[in-house]
């Protein structure tokens, strides 16, 4: 039978049809936050790795020992994430399912969210409290937000 009633996408049973597709649609939803929120981390981590053992920024023991406020190499690490950050907005409105200004929204909430929380825990912890200047942690506070936006904007112009 060709009826909706016989085919098992539509069968619906206390709900389950809807429920099979709002499922569905969920997963894809925390996929595009979930890939927008870990592709800016692993490319800042990867560009932080590439500069320190390239030895054009200190490495992590000298960053500790010596803090890292040379102003130009803060910049250039905040541009790079600020970029990765519009990578991410752009990454979480093309992968979600509908509403993807929606997404971005919630990415942006996320991001700026962990950035407050992480630079509470950095400045907490005694080896690393006194690595970044001030203004560099209230900086990628900051930025979370309209980068996240601005890459949601860019695919949504598209």
């Amino acid at each position: 039978m060709n009826s909706r009633g016989s085919d098992p996408e539509f069968t619906v049973k206390d709900g389950s049809a809807q429920a099979r597709s709002g499922g569905k649609q969920l997963r894809r939803s925390t996929l595009a936050v979930a890939a927008g929120f870990v592709l800016p981390l692993i490319l800042s981590r990867s560009v932080d790795i590439l500069l320190e053992s390239t030895g054009v920024f200190p490495t992590v023991a000298q960053q500790q020992a010596d803090g890292f406020d040379v102003l130009w190499m803060n910049i250039l690490a905040l541009c790079y994430r600020m970029a990765f950050g519009v990578l991410g907005g752009y990454v979480t409105a093309a992968v979600a399912p509908n509403r993807p200004a929606r997404h971005v929204h919630l990415l942006a909430i996320i991001a700026t969210a962990v950035a407050v929380i992480s630079n509470i825990a950095v400045a907490t912890i005694p080896a690393t409290a006194n690595v970044l200047p001030a203004w560099f942690a209230v900086a990628l506070v900051l930025i979370a937000y309209p980068s996240t936006w601005l890459g949601g904007r860019w695919y949504l112009r598209k």
